[in-house]
């Protein structure tokens, strides 16, 4: 296979793809959470936005996600998305037969809510 290096690195024997970057506000104490989710066949979260940005990455399964902007995307594996902070989105395991896994980064104030509902 050959080398591919990110951009303005030098290229080696490594494969390295950026599926996402973003910079952080400076002057800000900021906690990064790295987060590995398992959900099981047609599960669904409650309607809710997150108190700070996601970075998602989709390793298994069919991941949906509905917000006003975009309406109803699916991603799948190998697919990554970024989630602006107090986006309101609806959530759900696409497929009613096979499990969802994801990795989730969640950039934001230390000891914030996941998620928070909207009534």
């Amino acid at each position: 296979m050959p080398s591919i290096a990110d951009e303005g690195e030098d290229s080696d024997d490594q494969y390295r793809r950026i599926l996402e970057k973003a910079t952080l506000a400076k002057g800000k104490d900021m906690e990064v959470l790295v987060r590995e989710h398992l959900y099981p066949p047609a599960w669904r979260a409650p309607t809710h936005y997150h108190d700070g940005d996601l970075f998602i990455y989709v390793v298994d399964g069919e991941f949906e996600v509905v917000t006003d902007d975009d309406g109803a995307v699916v991603y799948g594996p190998g697919d990554a998305v970024q989630m602006a902070a107090a986006t309101t989105m609806d959530a759900r395991n696409a497929s009613d037969t096979k499990p969802l896994k994801l990795v989730i980064f969640q950039v934001g104030m230390p000891g914030g809510p996941f998620l928070v509902p909207v009534e």
